[in-house]
């Protein structure tokens, strides 16, 4: 994710981030939006419904999505 919000296409854009925990982002037009604080892949599953609703109702231009770990669901 980090990678792909310095790609130009980014800049200017109302974005979400969508990750099992808080990323280091700095960027004033990024909101995180964190599937378990503590990195519960169970908590994560749960929350993975809602959390796309929340990126959907949020009308972002941008919803960048991290891959959660295959193991433990």
């Amino acid at each position: 994710i980090e990678v792909m919000l310095q790609e130009p296409f980014t800049h200017g854009k109302k974005i979400a981030t969508i990750s099992l925990q808080a990323l280091p982002i700095t960027q004033e037009n990024v909101t995180q939006l964190i599937l378990s604080a503590s990195g519960d892949i169970a908590e994560a599953a749960s929350n993975i419904f809602a959390t796309l609703h929340q990126a959907d109702a949020g009308h972002y231009d941008i919803i960048l999505a991290e891959p959660l770990p295959e193991k433990g669901l």
